[in-house]
């Protein structure tokens, strides 16, 4: 039922080392519950550089719940991200919850310190239909340059729903919806995304998709809307070769106290598959 899982990464420039990091990863596993407790050190400033506590429940009705305590002082690496999603990977129901860009906003420069509390859900509404979401956290605290400035403090929030199906219109079908909303200290921003592929035969796919996003900037008052529909239809002449013709388009809008723009980009293009 435990695992024990470690790495170390080191960089070097100009025969220099600098930035080495160890981490491990702790693992429970049960049919009903699942735990992973990470810790990663930075052998440079002699402290943790991430402490992340994770665990999964399943829940009587095909219900899964998941919850994330996560403190750190620097950007999540992307080795360090695929090293931890390699080790949930095993423990179903569980996602990447983390507002991943906002951790590297916060803790780029070194000065600091993001403490992000997520707890996530999933549910199967038929053998075909599966809802799931997850609502997220984050605290941050940053250093300032002046020595009699009070540390900034921010409080952000985090949305998301998924509703995704297989098998609704056509044998082989795939459609996802998905909503999500934050609530940041310089603006507000909600993104909706409808994706789907129909296999129409052995030889053709489609794939509609549509991209909403709606983007409020609180600090200069500033509001943009967007939308980007489009469709992909592939040919698949054999396993290893197909064409791919891909037609789509954004119109956007943006308003300010005193101006105010429109954008209607769109672009068709038709390309040629082959695996060697």
């Amino acid at each position: 039922e435990w695992d024990l899982m470690s790495y170390v990464i080191g960089q070097q420039e100009n025969e220099t080392s600098y930035d080495t990091t160890i981490g491990s990863a702790l693992r429970n596993r049960q049919p009903e519950r699942s735990f992973l407790l990470f810790l990663d050190y930075d052998l440079a400033e002699h402290s943790p550089g991430a402490i992340m506590a994770s665990g999964t429940w399943k829940l009587p009705g095909s219900t899964t719940i998941s919850a994330i305590l996560d403190l750190r002082k620097r950007p999540p690496d992307t080795r360090q991200k695929n090293h931890l999603q390699h080790t949930m990977s095993t423990m179903e129901g569980w996602n990447w919850m983390l507002p991943e860009d906002r951790l590297k906003h916060y803790t780029a420069s070194g000065t600091g310190k993001v403490s992000t509390r997520a707890v996530g859900w999933s549910h199967a509404l038929s053998p075909h239909l599966q809802w799931t979401g997850n609502v997220a956290m984050l605290d941050a605290v940053q250093d300032t340059t002046a020595e009699d400035a009070a540390a900034l403090e921010m409080q952000e929030y985090f949305y998301h729903l998924k509703l995704t199906g297989k098998d609704l219109l056509f044998p082989g079908d795939n459609s996802r919806l998905e909503l999500r909303h934050s609530v940041r200290e310089d603006a507000r921003i909600s993104t909706a995304t409808i994706d789907t592929r129909y296999a129409i035969n052995h030889a053709w796919n489609i794939t509609p998709t549509v991209h909403a996003n709606y983007h409020s900037d609180t600090l200069e008052d500033t509001h943009r809307w967007a939308a980007a529909p489009g469709v992909k239809m592939e040919y698949r002449l054999s396993k290893q070769h197909g064409f791919k013709i891909e037609a789509g388009g954004t119109w956007s809008t943006g308003e300010s106290t005193v101006t105010s723009n429109s954008r209607a980009p769109y672009h068709v293009s038709l390309g040629y598959k082959a695996k060697f």
